[in-house]
């Protein structure tokens, strides 16, 4: 699905996990059920993504005709493109959508997010099958860093404390 799964690669534990997430701008009698069923609206995501709501095909073409999704280049359009009407509902990463939110409150007042996510995935470290820097050496060193608490302040300094919570 992403490409290396060929490749003569070995991977780290997880050591973040991640999820996109839909969100849509809070209007009057909006709620939880805007999200149930999509239909009717027209869906705003990043080119190049997979999505689970599309079994994860990325093709253009299809997340278009199939789906109603239209895609921008990159997080931030997708924002601007659903805070200009140009969609219902948009799909991001929750990586990116918390601390955006964050530092932009004014937005946040905006935003209603899904308590349903499109998917989850774990993030890893891909390095290459005997290689010095094996998976291993990657395991212990991330362990390290999660004993020592050092991994919780990355996450706390990158805003992104809160990802447990939404993928409990």
């Amino acid at each position: 699905m992403w490409g290396w799964q060929d490749l003569d690669v070995v991977t780290s534990n997880v050591f973040l996990r991640g999820g996109d997430v839909y969100i849509a701008l809070k209007k009057e009698g909006r709620d939880q059920s805007f999200f149930a069923d999509f239909s009717s609206k027209i869906l705003i995501g990043i080119k190049g993504y997979h999505y689970g709501l599309a079994n994860f095909n990325n093709d253009p073409k299809i997340l278009e005709e199939k789906y109603n999704l239209i895609l921008g280049n990159s997080s931030f359009s997708v924002i601007k493109l659903l805070e200009h009407g140009r969609g219902d509902i948009a799909i991001v990463s929750l990586s990116f959508i918390l601390p955006y939110l964050k530092q932009h409150q004014r937005l946040s007042k905006k935003i209603l997010i899904s308590e349903k996510l499109d998917h989850q995935y774990g993030h890893t470290i891909l390095t290459r099958k005997n290689y010095q820097v094996n998976s291993e050496k990657l395991n212990h060193w991330l362990g390290l860093l999660e004993e020592q608490g050092i991994l919780k302040e990355i996450w706390k300094k990158r805003r992104l404390e809160d990802l447990h919570i939404w993928l409990n």
